[in-house]
C-alpha cells in the first residue's frame, strides 16, 4: 500500500516492524555480489530516508537504529 502511494513499487519494499510505529525500508532488488555494488547501497539507503520523510507529520522524525548498537550507552547521539 504503501509502495503505491509513494511511487517506488519494487524500488523500495517496506515492512511493518515490532510496533505500528515502526517500519523496515529495503532496496526493492539485489545489490549485487561485486565490490563496484556497494556504492549504491547508500545512495539508496539515502533514497528511502527522503521517500519516508514524505509522510511523516511536521512533528515526526526518522529514528534510524542499527541493531548491534541497541542498548549501548549513548546508541541514540548523535541525533543528526
Amino acid at each position: 500500500k504503501v509502495n503505491n502511494l509513494v511511487g517506488t513499487v519494487n524500488k523500495f519494499l517496506w515492512r511493518l516492524e515490532f510496533a505500528t510505529y515502526m517500519v523496515e525500508g529495503t532496496s526493492g532488488v539485489s545489490y549485487g555480489g561485486l565490490l563496484a555494488c556497494f556504492h549504491v547501497v547508500e545512495a539508496n539507503m539515502m533514497e528511502r530516508r527522503a521517500e519516508v520523510q514524505k509522510l511523516l507529520k511536521k512533528y515526526e522524525l526518522i529514528l534510524s537504529i542499527s541493531l548491534p548498537s541497541v542498548g549501548t550507552r549513548d546508541f541514540t547521539l548523535p541525533l543528526r
